[in-house]
């Protein structure tokens, strides 16, 4: 009979066999950014300080290790760093602030190196958010949420990507997010800009004998250090060291955190009126000061809550102001 294998084109040849076989993608977070910003198991997560005016940065870094140390050649999946989705309340939060223009997050244009900024703005102050991201290949399924801590990398690079428990071994999956909490009563200010210059930009009813006077002492002594994460200056002298110009440091023009008011956590549950009575400040002050809370009248502040507290230096303000019964 006639032979199948046997064409107008030629013979076919022997039968040929290929083995296919689908792997999972490994990867890896860099190390720095994991031991900085992300809790050891059984921790508490760290809370990154943020203010308005000032950018707070942090790099995210990520390798495939899916044939680390063989002579294979990477398999080349085309990994990326990105935000992942709004996951809970504070993801949510952040989202919305950015949606209302009182937030800004950004990112440079590197794919398994990324470096993300966020840009607080007035509206945000008091706010706790978080920001949580995706690496791998996300678009193809294979993205990883969490990170191995606590487990040590298997080739050395950084902590083993995950997106499950049952992928760490004896370590924890913990997601891949960073807590970030916008500071309220402190802003950031450019050197060389007046007191009287800050209180305009940041609508502060107060005058600058008070900003001064809030200020009259070193970084450390008042809390307000500039972290390695933020854009201003790490200095250690006083922080206004001349009442009408906020002066030049040592490395150039910068910028340095000041205090526009005092930060008040009641002991008990306090009516907004009469906390703005015993500190003599308006409802409109508090409530430019505390976008986070609800300063309305008939609102209370529980324990533990911080209310920002900017003397009113307008008696006519005061005189219009719901307040006006109190003085």
């Amino acid at each position: 009979g006639e032979e199948p294998r046997a064409t107008s084109r030629g013979w076919y040849g022997e039968e040929q066999c290929m083995r296919l076989a689908i792997i999972q993608p490994d990867f890896e977070w860099g190390t720095a950014w994991v031991d900085e910003l992300l809790p050891a198991p059984a921790a508490s997560p760290p809370v990154l300080s943020a203010y308005v005016g000032c950018a707070l940065s942090f790099n995210l870094t990520l390798v495939e290790t899916t044939f680390f140390g063989t002579n294979l050649s990477s398999a080349g999946y085309g990994i990326a760093v990105q935000r992942a989705a709004p996951m809970d309340a504070q993801s949510l939060l952040g989202a919305q602030l950015e949606a209302e223009g009182k937030l800004r997050v950004t990112q440079d244009s590197g794919v398994a190196e990324v470096t993300f900024a966020v840009h607080p703005d007035l509206g945000s102050e008091g706010h706790r958010i978080k920001l949580c991201f995706d690496a791998g290949i996300p678009a193809a399924g294979a993205g990883t949420g969490g990170v191995c801590v606590g487990e040590e990398s298997e080739w050395g690079v950084g902590y083993k990507a995950c997106s499950s428990g049952s992928e760490c071994g004896s370590g924890e999956c913990t997601p891949t997010c960073v807590q970030i909490k916008i500071e309220k009563c402190r802003y950031c200010v450019p050197d060389g800009d007046t007191l009287n210059t800050l209180m305009a930009r940041y609508e502060l009813e107060t005058n600058w004998m008070r900003v001064w006077t809030l200020n009259a002492d070193n970084t450390s002594a008042l809390g307000t250090v500039c972290s390695k994460f933020l854009d201003c200056e790490a200095r250690s002298d006083v922080v206004v060291d001349n009442p009408e110009l906020i002066l030049r440091g040592e490395g150039g023009v910068g910028k340095r955190i000041l205090w526009a008011g005092l930060l008040f956590a009641p002991a008990m549950t306090e009516g907004v009126e009469a906390l703005g009575c015993r500190f003599r400040t308006s409802m409109r002050s508090l409530a430019a000061a505390n976008p986070d809370l609800d300063v309305s009248p008939g609102a209370v502040v529980h324990p533990g809550e911080e209310v920002c507290m900017i003397a009113c230096n307008n008696r006519g303000v005061l005189a219009s102001d719901s307040l006006a019964g109190c003085f």
